[in-house]
């Protein structure tokens, strides 16, 4: 006989949703489809565990991977909660642990850091703060310049992190192979780790590898950890790397309560780290697993839902399901083709509008796209038209230069020893402190393993400063160290605005900004934000404000009620829906990425990608592609993508727009049209590139030409850095910049 619940499932879960909340003895796999309920799931099953079961909140572990998902799921519990038939009333904030895996281990660390030698009031550094302290260290240690940008050393030491290899372990790498440049980054690395530590600081990969550090070294803590956590639940379990996997699998050793929800399918962050494995392969770690499928989807047509699996099907590498939903056929999809990427955002702008005329709301519109260079031709044509949009990726309220030097005087008030953030304000407003001062200051901090404060005091004491510099920094610390005494007794907000006042922002703003008025009301935002979370903890304080802005994201500030266009890329755009979307440059090359044309795992993560964006629309999914764009000033022609004709035709309408009036052609018609003009561009460029045409020496080019890669297409020459054999050539090709080495790029005129 079924147990009945004190809360009504009946109508709210279907059968396998079901399955899956009632079966807590065991390890449970849910392989939840696009559209599934995985959240329904996730949050009924929770509260089932308090209600039917007698678990603590505080006792439950539910992790996921954007702050606005967990908020989501906090919420619906508190619901579920609340609306039980006893009235048992929302818990805190501080009771569920409903959270990222980023900020579940950083409420850790807040506590237990001080067990592996940090203190508790360590900063958090983000990408950009993780690119000043990368430069400080080659430039403090006289290392030569790296061949390859910041961002490329940043990736590689995330990887390496993230797959727990050791600095000493990447030098020993690029010595066996005979790479310099893995020996480069083994160093740089090496001093980055020293200096975080120096620091206090820890990056995003630090949150989870310090947490595993910790509890693989203090079986006190780890035990402590697994008692609380008597429930373990992962969302999006599909995205999980190889530290937040240990972690689970940490917490979890020894105890059969653990459900995990993903969807294979939908597995599209192998680039940062992801490994679709995790899920695959799930049962072989965690013995008796029931697999419970979620295939009823509650989200779209079943026209959108068959033309996403028509693709995705073609996977080896997945497991079998297919989601289906009651909403009926539906709207085919729409595939337009068009001459150009001018005329294709043009058509999209159009059939905007005609949505808009029907009353289809702005905010119900999203256009996606694979790469972000793609959204400003197609912002460009929504302004035209006077079209309000809304991009996801650009710059994000939390890293404009305002915001950042007044998150760096926070900062500085619970972190004396970051250096980055000390660097930042020390010249904000302008004291008079020079860069040869400070760059003096930074070579004795990485020759005597110094924090950046330290070494002011070693410099100050061995007479390393001359006077005015000398006055200057002991003036600026004095006046630190008062500010500092006044935390205790204001709130966070009101110590905000002391600091503001203090400094005189506002008139520094004033003095050196045209756009004076946009800043300052960012300042009175940010103002409002730290409000905002004062109302809603219920011990607010400035190291924990701090450590929710620094693992804030993007998506985590976009409102459905903004009245515009949503502009974003297909990765963005996971875990969201829209009743209309778009999605445009479907061309080979660039959907799917041409990096993935030759790597059968890629195009396959690259067909999921796609299966995400056609799995956000509703109602209605347009599809678009242009023949030729212009690069550099040369046309450059495209093929459709394959994922085009992966599509069974039953489930999309083909057609292709002219540049004088729309016309209707077949599917075969439309194809001879792209493989002629594909094949005449091909012509081209095998000629080109089999010719005497190719660049060898630096004087044969200059800045502006335009050169060709077989690869990466066509790029225009930035910069040349003679260096006899190993003269390098910086191109801006279409998807980024690019440091080539002359000598072996095989560069065309």
């Amino acid at each position: 006989m079924e147990k009945k619940l004190s809360f009504s499932v009946d109508n709210v879960l279907n059968d396998p949703q079901k399955s899956a909340l009632l079966e807590i003895n065991r390890p449970v796999l849910i392989l939840a489809g696009a559209g599934s309920g995985k959240t329904r799931v996730i949050t009924h099953k929770i509260a089932y565990l308090i209600k039917e079961h007698g678990y603590a909140p505080w006792n439950i572990l539910a992790v996921t991977f954007t702050n606005k998902a967990a908020k989501e799921m906090r919420e619906r519990v508190y619901k579920l909660l609340h609306m039980s038939e006893d009235g048992v009333h929302p818990y805190s904030n501080h009771s569920l642990w409903i959270t990222t895996f980023h900020s579940s281990c950083g409420r850790i660390l807040r506590r237990e850091i001080d067990k592996i030698g940090y203190k508790t009031n360590f900063t958090i550094y983000d990408t950009d703060d993780t690119k000043s302290l990368i430069k400080d260290v080659i430039k403090a240690n006289k290392l030569p310049s790296p061949s390859e940008n910041l961002y490329n050393i940043i990736s590689y030491i995330s990887r390496c992190k993230n797959q727990f290899e050791t600095p000493e372990h990447v030098i020993q790498l690029g010595m066996d192979d005979g790479d310099h440049f893995v020996q480069q980054v083994g160093k740089i690395y090496e001093l980055y780790e020293k200096k975080l530590f120096e620091n206090n600081a820890l990056d995003f990969d630090d949150l989870l590898i310090k947490t595993i550090n910790l509890f693989e070294t203090d079986s006190d803590t780890l035990k402590h950890y697994r008692d609380l956590f008597q429930y373990i639940m992962v969302d999006e379990f599909q995205d999980t790397n190889p530290c937040q996997y240990k972690l689970i699998k940490l917490l979890a050793e020894g105890r059969d309560c653990i459900s995990v929800v993903g969807d294979d399918d939908q597995s599209i962050y192998s680039w940062r780290g992801a490994d679709i494995s995790n899920i695959i392969n799930f049962g072989n770690d965690f013995k008796n697993c029931l697999v419970v499928k979620l295939e009823q989807n509650y989200r779209s047509t079943n026209h959108i839902l068959n033309a996403a699996h028509s693709v995705v099907r073609r996977n080896e590498r997945r497991l079998d399901k297919k989601i289906w939903s009651d909403k009926g056929e539906g709207l085919k999809l729409k595939y337009f083709d068009c001459d150009d990427d001018r005329s294709e955002s043009e058509w999209v702008v159009k059939e905007l509008l005609n949505l808009h005329d029907s009353e289809v709301p702005l905010n119900h519109i999203a256009i996606l796209y694979r790469m972000n260079y793609q959204s400003r031709i197609l912002e460009d044509a929504l302004n035209r038209e006077g079209i309000p949009c809304i991009i996801i990726g650009g710059i994000k309220f939390y890293e404009r230069m305002e915001i950042k030097d007044m998150l760096a005087y926070l900062t500085v008030m619970v972190n004396e020893n970051d250096s980055i953030a000390l660097k930042r304000i020390i010249n904000i407003p302008k004291r008079g402190i020079g860069e040869t001062t400070l760059g003096k200051i930074d070579i004795i901090s990485a020759e005597l393993g110094l924090s950046f404060e330290k070494a002011i005091d070693y410099c100050v004491e061995n007479k390393m400063l001359r006077n005015p510099a000398k006055d200057k920094l002991l003036l600026f610390f004095d006046w630190l160290r008062e500010i500092k005494k006044k935390k205790s007794d204001m709130s966070i907000s009101q110590f905000f605005e002391y600091i503001i006042d203090e400094i005189h922002y506002s008139e520094h703003l004033k003095e050196n900004y045209d756009n004076y008025d946009d800043r300052l009301e960012n300042i009175r935002e940010l103002g409002r934000a730290i409000v905002q979370y004062e109302s809603e903890q219920m011990e607010p304080t400035l190291e924990h404000f701090l450590m929710e802005i620094s693992l804030r994201s993007d998506i985590d500030q976009f409102h459905e009620e903004d009245g515009a266009v949503l502009l974003m890329t297909a990765h963005n755009s996971k875990g969201l829906e829209f009743e209309n979307v778009f999605i445009i440059g479907m061309n080979e090359g660039v959907f799917p990425h041409y990096r993935s044309i030759d790597n059968y795992e890629d195009m396959e993560e690259e067909r999921r990608l796609f299966y995400v964006g056609i799995t956000r629309a509703k109602m209605r999914c347009y599809l678009s592609s242009s023949n030729r764009q212009m690069s550099f000033g040369q046309i450059k022609f495209y093929k459709p993508s394959r994922f085009i004709s992966e599509i069974h035709p039953s489930y999309i309408e083909k057609v292709i727009t002219d540049e004088h009036d729309d016309i209707m052609q077949t599917e075969q018609e439309i194809f001879n049209h792209y493989y002629k003009k594909q094949g005449e561009n091909r012509k081209i460029l095998d000629k080109l590139a089999n010719s005497s045409n190719r660049i060898k020496k630096s004087e044969d080019i200059q800045v502006g030409d335009i050169l060709l890669h077989k690869e990466f297409g066509e790029g225009e020459v930035i910069k040349i850095n003679e260096k006899g054999d190993m003269t390098t050539v910086l191109l801006s090709f279409p998807d980024g910049n690019r440091l080539l080495i002359l000598k072996y790029a095989q560069l065309y005129k």
